[in-house]
């Protein structure tokens, strides 16, 4: 299985993080500037992949605004932003 990683580049420490994880499947990292990127990024990859994982809800949101009606599995790995006291 191929899941394509959708994250900012500040968020790429989590290419350390999952590799630790014994996960069966082969995955792969792209970076986005913006939201919008986010959307294109998925349609130029959907394609090749399996499955997405993207950083949180607002690009995941920004993915379902490009992209209504989803073919494949898009999950963010932040449910919701940390709260900051």
């Amino acid at each position: 299985m191929k899941i394509a990683v959708i994250l900012t580049e500040f968020l790429m420490i989590m290419q350390k993080l999952l590799s630790v994880l014994a996960l069966n499947c082969e995955l792969s990292y792209f970076i986005y500037k913006d939201f919008q990127d986010a959307g294109e990024l998925y349609l130029a990859l959907e394609p090749d992949y399996d499955g997405f994982l993207v950083s949180g809800p607002v690009p995941r949101a920004a993915i379902c605004q490009r992209v209504p009606s989803l073919p494949k599995p898009l999950i963010s790995f932040w449910k919701q932003p940390p709260v900051l006291l």
